[in-house]
């Protein structure tokens, strides 16, 4: 049985604040993939800023 490749996550960028959904491969962190407006690897989940998850 074949395992997912990538999952869907809600992102907010730190730097542009950049929100959106989007695809992450499994093993890596979401710190660690750069925000699609502003090419810098400030992503994290709306919950790290204390935004509460609609």
């Amino acid at each position: 049985m074949a395992r997912y490749l990538n999952y869907i996550s809600k992102v907010m960028c730190g730097n542009c604040r950049y929100k959106g959904r989007i695809k992450i491969p499994v093993g890596l962190a979401i710190e660690q993939i750069p925000c699609p407006k502003c090419e810098l690897k400030e992503l994290h989940h709306p919950s790290y800023f204390g935004l509460k998850e609609v």
